[in-house]
């Protein structure tokens, strides 16, 4: 229960994350607008620690189609997430630097 909390707790900060992104790309009549609207059913994902799958709109999908071993994990106490396919799954273009050595998303 507690891994569940935890992982819904990041799911918050990830919607609070994108929400200033697009909050600060509008104007103050359309930021009152979304303030106003509840989630929609793709705006809210559900993982488990362990499995493969991603649970939102009441459809099961994969985190990674080519790798079923891609899995919301806990390490010291920590829950790591697969940055990619939520980024992903949320219309975000995630690409990789190699020379910089860093991963690069682009959200609009």
């Amino acid at each position: 229960m507690r891994k569940n909390i935890i992982v819904f707790g990041i799911f918050i900060m990830a919607f609070i994350l994108f929400g200033s992104i697009i909050a600060a790309a509008t104007d103050e009549k359309e930021q009152e607008y979304i303030k106003g609207e509840e989630l929609s059913s793709k705006e809210a994902i559900f993982l488990y620690t362990g499995s493969p799958l991603i649970l939102s709109d009441g459809k099961v999908r994969m985190l990674d189609k080519e790798n079923p071993d891609i899995v919301a994990t806990v390490v010291q106490s920590r829950t790591l997430l697969p940055l990619r396919a939520i980024a992903e799954y949320f219309g975000a273009e995630v690409r990789y630097d190699q020379s910089a050595r860093e991963a690069i998303i682009d959200y609009e």
